[in-house]
């Protein structure tokens, strides 16, 4: 069957808009009639490229598939004067509805009208924002990055722990979605990454002619993601030669120090930054051929601010718990208090303190705390080159090539965890547009993304890492510091990344990843007109493989002290007690993705006032697996057949029943759409009333089927609970298992002997399906003055989502420990199973206000207002946020983590005017604009947990007993609420055996508000030179927004606020047009 749809959509292709829009309209008279014989030309103003239609019988005309960009359009027919409309702006995606007045007269007579068309959506229900070109150039992007200005948009909001990728963006979630549920398009070709689900990198603002995005009930042509539709068109050569010259530079001298180092008395942060680059574009031949390059480099060397690590004091270091607030038990003793709360010295491990001594830093700052400056550098370049060529007034080809590369060393959160990577993207991508006939347009499309990259802890020597494992890492091996463990991974050297102290801090250090994913696609889209009817029918299909090295845990090993053991995570530390124990082998994964996706839309024009938008999408969950099907999951009960050694539960593809990704293909995947345009004050109005409804379905992501991978006999992983810091295999049957070799040939897999019990990292649910969201909107447009103002309520329900839960929750009961969790579990032979279910759900509900001017007198603004509640069960696809209780999902309803309940922007680009225009004082008092960004937000949802697994149950995320109003009055001093942001009293560990009463996400972090802005000096040189003087200030007031609190009931920091934003960062930049 997959070959046949290969077969078949090769053969149609696939498609998107390509970055194009459509005119409609109807031509009549001044009496109303409709006139059927006249004659339409547009002209792309830059390019001179001309595009001409037909009128049908009811003087309906359109123009299907317009390259972005200006346009004139002249009307012609026998008997009236010649009509030509200028300043006709094109945005990707649009529809744009043009009604033509012809005047009685001669066609030698002509009358010219500008600017009269209504920005107004009158012929499509989707919800479409559009960034205009003058708002990419000069808004004051910090760092430059396009992708911002998705946020700018109603109902965005920025999603932490979405999988950021190459971007360095965090994933955006759009009207209740997923923040990586999105679906991002460079000139109509897909640009995520099928990994992790979010935008890779794209061009810069300068390189851009336009950035929109389709937020709600797009039509059937757009799929693969239920959140929104990111559209970026790249700018294409003229009929001139334009470019651009610039740099922008950044040095601490002209910034503010952070609010922590006034507060520590640490020195400012280093920064040098320069950021420079070169736009150029013209003809090869005139009105026929084009080209267009950009090239950008970032080179950057900053010291960063690291605050709210919270360390032992120099008495907790030496074993002396009395005036830490949480005291430690003897775990030795029936869990009774030291003497004098001091962990003798006898009883502490001496691999523990001298790691303490090698890597853990003494605080500087009051409340146990360090503030310290780490280095991080960045090297980015990219390059865009386009082409485009129209062989004839009815064929086009476009095609582009875009080269991104970043390296950077960034810190973690301990002084010696720095991180080093490289990521490279290559993307190609052609586009041919045939026009069959007056009525009739094909588009196909071909792209291929390349992505690759390479991690891992920052060698002795700079730059020594660049995707090949580094001969010496900053760090040390264990057994260096006296723990009997030998490398999982002996290629790889180790690095800090050590394991978390419930509490303190946790050695977060880099992980070595080597990861590179291909994809292939083609789509293909046919456009017919007919009697009012705009039929669009077509499809795609993608192929994409993603290869993936990896050492999950720094040498393969990784400990955790949750302070289960000693009631206090330091103590257990000195101790060499740690709560857990991991180490793995290296992961090596081949991952295989098939997409399809077939529509048709039918956008109908039953009266010049009314629009009917219908459309049906079908896009089947085909499934990911591995090319070496090295993958396994959990049946409980089943006997595996592929490996017969195989724990009972542990199954593979190809045993009896399972499929290649071990849960079933979905073909159910219908995804319907309807809305509706209406004029009800008749189409000359200004005013639109537009509505929708529609079913769009998400794909799966690369992350998921890559810890399906962690299985023996592919990997070896082993948790062991309790054990020894300094052996942590201690009475481990067997000894230590590594370094682990897989085997390679059928006959050692099938008589493979399974260490166990063993852990399933993740486990597909054999009931999976798709998961999608039903979306609606009823939206109000009135134009006033050249300004479009909008109310919209839009909402979302989300189905099937996947879930995270514990399948082999430990069952509580008299003599539970830490220590026998495994032997309190269901399934006996396995430890944790981290099952994906698609049993999630999720609302939206919001109140959208937005007001839109053009650019006019040298004013242009966009402002925006979300009022909105989001709820679900949990809000990413990975394990963050596992169900607290397997037993009672419904309790993990709440909040999710990326409701706000307000979000307010304003954008806005103002000329300051001048009244002298020549001479001296012309040339210093004119050009000048004022460009900012504010917006306004409230805090993030959190949940107040105990730090430690109360419950015993071994898996979920717990949360803590409530008792009372926890809620402190929010108009208190800036300080008190860093020091106590809510009631800390409220809340207690729940007792053992028993899980929290709290809501999830119960609290709301802090909002607050920031004021980017710039200010420019435009100079005129002569008619085709012009220089551009810019200050931009990032956080112009330096306001310091208050970060969220810490929410561990066992952190000596519990309720206080250890983060603010970052201080002012000035930049200044010269920019020279031609």
């Amino acid at each position: 069957m997959l070959k046949a749809c290969t077969f078949f959509f090769v053969a149609i292709a696939a498609g998107f808009g390509q970055g194009t829009a459509t005119i409609v309209g109807v031509v009549s008279d001044s009496s109303g009639a409709n006139i059927p014989a006249a004659e339409l030309t547009l002209v792309n103003e830059a390019t001179g490229v001309t595009f001409k239609a037909a009128v049908d019988a009811g003087g309906r005309f359109d123009f299907v598939r317009i390259p972005v960009g200006n346009y004139r359009l002249s009307t012609a027919a026998n008997g009236f004067k010649r009509t030509e409309m200028r300043a006709i702006n094109l945005t990707a995606e649009q529809t744009l509805q043009l009604n033509i007045t012809l005047s009685l007269g001669e066609m030698s007579q002509s009358v010219e009208v500008s600017d009269s068309y209504s920005a107004l959506e009158t012929a499509t229900s989707t919800v479409r924002s559009v960034v205009r070109r003058e708002l990419i150039e000069d808004l004051p992007l910090n760092g430059r990055n396009a992708l911002q200005l998705q946020t700018l948009l109603p109902g965005a909001v920025r999603q932490a722990g979405a999988r950021p990728s190459f971007s360095q963006e965090d994933g955006i979630s759009v009207n209740g979605s997923r923040g990586n549920d999105n679906n991002a398009l460079v000139d109509g070709g897909h640009n995520n990454d099928v990994y992790t689900g979010v935008p890779t990198s794209i061009p810069n603002p300068d390189a851009l002619q336009e950035f929109s995005v389709l937020s709600n009930n797009f039509s059937a042509e757009f799929g693969r993601g239920s959140g929104s539709i990111v559209s970026a068109v790249t700018k294409s050569g003229t009929n001139s030669i334009h470019g651009t010259v610039y740099e922008f530079l950044r040095n601490d001298a002209l910034d503010a120090r952070s609010y922590f180092a006034h507060a520590s008395l640490v020195e400012k942060q280093r920064l040098r930054r320069n950021q420079f680059g070169a736009s150029i574009g013209g003809p090869a031949i005139r009105d026929r051929t084009f080209w267009f390059a950009a090239w950008e480099s970032v080179r950057e060397s900053r010291a960063v601010n690291q605050a709210g690590l919270i360390v032992a004091t120099p008495a907790e270091r030496a074993g002396d718990f009395s005036a830490s607030a949480r005291k430690p038990f003897d775990p030795s003793n029936n869990r009774l208090p030291f003497p004098g709360d001091q962990v003798p010295l006898a009883r502490q491990s001496q691999a523990a303190r001298r790691m303490a001594d090698i890597l853990i830093p003494l605080p500087n700052v009051s409340g146990g705390q360090v503030v310290y400056n780490s280095p991080s550098t960045e090297r980015r370049d990219q390059l865009l080159a386009r082409g485009d060529h129209n062989f004839s007034s009815t064929d086009r080809l476009y095609v582009s090539y875009f080269f991104a590369n970043l390296d950077q060393v960034q810190n973690f959160n301990v002084p010696l965890s720095n991180g080093q990577g490289s990521w490279t993207n290559n993307r190609i991508l052609a586009n041919y547009t045939k026009v069959i006939s007056p009525a009739m347009v094909n588009a196909f499309t071909y792209t291929y993304n390349h992505l690759s990259f390479a991690r891992g802890p920052v060698p002795i020597l700079p730059g020594e890492y660049k995707g090949n494992p580094p001969a010496v890492a900053a760090g040390l091996r264990l057994s260096d510091l006296g723990v009997r463990t030998k490398s999982a991974t002996p290629q790889y050297p180790m690095n800090t990344r050590l394991g978390a102290i419930a509490g303190y801090f946790g050695f977060a250090g880099e992980n070595f990843v080597e990861f590179a994913p291909n994809a292939h696609e083609v789509r293909n889209v046919l456009t017919w007109t007919r009697a009012g009817h705009m039929i669009k029918f077509g499809g795609e299909y993608a192929y994409s493989v993603a290869t993936r090295n990896a050492s999950n845990e720094s040498d393969g090993n990784s400990f955790a002290w949750n302070g289960s053991r000693a009631n206090n995570g330091y103590a257990e530390f000195l101790l060499g007690l740690p709560s857990s124990y991991t180490q793995q082998s290296i992961l090596r994964t081949d991952n295989r993705f098939h997409t399809i996706g077939v529509f048709l839309q039918d956008d109908w024009k039953v009266s010049r006032s009314l629009t009917v938008n219908l459309g049906l999408r079908w896009e089947p969950g085909l499934g990911i697996y591995d090319g070496r099907d090295e993958i396994a999951s959990f049946r409980a009960g089943q006997q595996s057949t592929q490996y017969p050694n195989a724990p009972r539960g542990l199954v593979y593809p190809r045993d009896p029943g399972i499929t290649r990704s071990t849960y079933p293909t979905d073909w159910n995947n219908p995804g319907p759409r309807v809305g509706l345009a209406w004029q009800p004050f008749g189409s000359n109005a200004r005013t639109v009333i537009r509505s929708g409804y529609g079913i769009f379905y998400n794909s799966m992501r690369g992350f998921l089927l890559n810890e399906a991978q962690i299985a023996q006999p592919f990997v070896l992983r082993v948790v062991r609970n309790a054990p020894s810091f300094e052996d942590p295999w201690l009475n481990f049957p067997g000894g230590d298992p590594f370094p682990f070799t897989p085997p390679s040939q059928n006959a050692e897999k099938l008589a493979y002997r399974f260490v166990v019990p063993t852990g399933v990292q993740r486990s597909f649910d054999p009931k999976n399906r798709t998961s999608y969201n039903q979306q609606w909107h009823l939206t109000l447009q009135q134009e006033i003055a050249g300004t479009v103002l909008s109310a919209a309520y839009v909402g979302s329900k989300g189905t099937n989502l996947i879930i995270n839960y514990e399948e082999n929750q430990a069952v509580f009961g008299p003599g539970a420990t830490v220590a026998n969790i495994d032997q309190r579990r269901p399934y006996q032979s396995f430890q944790s199973i981290n099952t994906a279910a698609a049993i999630g759900n999720s609302t939206y509900h919001s109140l959208q206000l937005s007001a839109n001017r053009r650019l006019t007198k040298g004013v242009s603004l966009m402002a925006n207002y979300t009022r909105a509640k989001a709820l679900d069960l949990q809000s990413v696809d990975r394990n963050a946020g596992i169900i607290q209780d397997t037993r009672n999902f419904s309790a993990d309803k709440g909040l999710a983590d990326f409701h706000r309940d307000h979000n307010f922007f304003l954008t806005f680009l103002a000329g300051i005017p001048s009244k002298w225009r020549k001479g001296a004082a012309g040339l210093l008092t004119s050009g000048w604009q004022l460009n900012g960004i504010y917006n306004y937000t409230s805090g993030q949802p959190l949940t107040i947990t105990p730090g430690t697994d109360r419950a015993l149950s071994g898996g979920g995320t717990q949360r803590a007993d409530v008792n009372g109003q926890w809620r402190l009055s929010p108009s208190r001093s800036f300080d008190d609420q860093r020091s106590a942001y809510f009631r800390t009293q409220s809340f207690t560990a729940a007792p053992v055996g028993s899980f929290g009463n709290s809501a999830r996400n119960l609290v709301i972090g802090p909002g607050g508000w920031n004021l980017d802005t710039g200010i420019f000096k435009t100079t005129r040189i002569n008619e085709r030179f012009s220089a551009q003087l810019r200050w931009e200030l990032f956080n112009a007031f330096n306001h310091a927004n208050l970060g969220n609190p810490v929410v561990a009931i066992n952190s000596a920091a519990f309720g206080q606020i250890n983060s603010v934003t970052g201080p002012r960062i000035m930049q200044v930049g010269l920019k020279l047009r031609f």
